[in-house]
């Protein structure tokens, strides 16, 4: 229910309320690549770009990063 709350959030651009259901259902799956893609989309949205770098700057070198974070 909290990453379709999300989507919605991310469809109606509500980037911010976007962002914090997806930080909180990342720090709850950790290893979803899937919810960390969509975190770093909803903070570029928002216009959070630094915090995007900070966060994601050791998985924008992986192979399968998302485009969010290359």
């Amino acid at each position: 229910a909290v990453l379709l709350d999300a989507l919605i959030s991310l469809d109606q651009g509500n980037h911010a309320s976007a962002a914090a259901q997806l930080e909180a259902l990342a720090a709850r799956q950790p290893a979803n690549r899937r919810v960390r893609a969509l975190l770093a989309r909803a903070l570029l949205l928002d216009g959070r770009e630094a915090e995007v770098i900070t966060r994601f700057a050791a998985e924008a070198g992986e192979a399968e990063a998302s485009p969010y974070l290359v």
